[in-house]
């Protein structure tokens, strides 16, 4: 499914990540993708998160999200761990996934979008050569003194069953 098609079928997005706030809206369908109206769901950033795993932080925010009036038809979660969880609350709530809601997850780590009921579609950042560079950037620090920029790396999305109409 190309973006063009995904945008056109789900109309109502939410997100999350680890320290997250959620929002639903409606989206135009223009290039910009701007939303209308989002509400925002925001979260106890007070109480320490890292002491709660992905998965429940996944649960926590699928439920929230779920269930106020406005609703998404699809969601892209911030790692597949937090993209578990989310699945997990929308069973339990007997939502299915991708007929109901349409999910995606970011890192395409190979248990995780293989464990997934729906085999999960994920955003791939190839984990591997991102750790191979970081280690060669520290390197290079050391030896240079200096860290230079920012570096952009390519990714891609993985279409698997759970983002299809």
């Amino acid at each position: 499914m190309s973006n063009g098609q995904f945008s056109r079928h789900h109309q109502r997005l939410g997100g999350f990540w680890t320290f997250f706030m959620v929002v639903v809206g409606s989206f135009n369908g223009s290039r910009r993708r701007t939303p209308r109206r989002p509400v925002w769901i925001k979260t106890d950033t007070k109480n320490s998160q890292s002491q709660k795993s992905a998965e429940a932080l996944g649960r926590d925010a699928a439920a929230r999200l779920f269930s106020g009036p406005q609703t998404p038809n699809a969601i892209f979660c911030g790692n597949d761990q937090i993209t578990g969880g989310a699945c997990n609350t929308l069973r339990e709530i007997g939502l299915a996934v991708p007929a109901d809601v349409a999910i995606v997850g970011f890192d395409n780590l190979d248990v995780m979008v293989r464990a997934a009921r729906s085999q999960l579609t994920s955003i791939d950042v190839n984990l591997s050569a991102l750790g191979h560079e970081a280690v060669d950037r520290v390197l290079e620090t050391i030896a240079e003194g200096k860290l230079s920029g920012v570096r952009r790396r390519p990714c891609s999305l993985v279409v698997r069953a759970s983002s299809k109409p």
